[in-house]
């Protein structure tokens, strides 16, 4: 049961940081295509809604609405297009780096099991 949640834990860990490099990838081809935040907006949200991995978690979920309601304060002339884009990249960010810090955590928190090998006066050891 408990190596079951593990696997669990594990599989959404390295989908998510396997779907952060995509969601820099619809980042980058969004913004490449769309100089205005609100027309990225559309785009970053089609790519990834679009990507059935991405869209299942909920920090994906957040930075979607996210991106939705800075091209709604843009669109109403509250927020520039350029503290959208800043405020979306900080959002992004603090989206990958959770990612990396949970995988480090179940990294370091990992049950391993240590093989000990004794050749004469020296011991090699190696987990596996």
């Amino acid at each position: 049961m408990i190596k079951s949640a593990r696997n669990i834990v594990t599989t959404s860990a390295v989908v998510l940081l396997s779907g952060c490099a995509g969601l820099q990838d619809y980042q980058a081809s969004c913004e490449q295509k769309h100089p205005a935040f609100p027309d990225f907006a559309a785009c970053y949200k089609a790519e990834v809604l679009a990507d059935h991995r991405a869209q299942k978690d909920a920090r994906v979920k957040l930075l979607l609405l996210k991106t939705d309601q800075l091209s709604e304060r843009v669109k109403a002339g509250q927020l520039s297009d350029l503290d959208a884009r800043v405020e979306f990249q900080q959002a992004f960010v603090g989206l990958r780096d959770a990612a990396i810090s949970e995988d480090a955590a179940r990294r370091a928190s990992a049950n391993t099991t240590t093989n000990c090998v004794m050749r004469g006066n020296k011991m090699t050891c190696s987990p596996y």
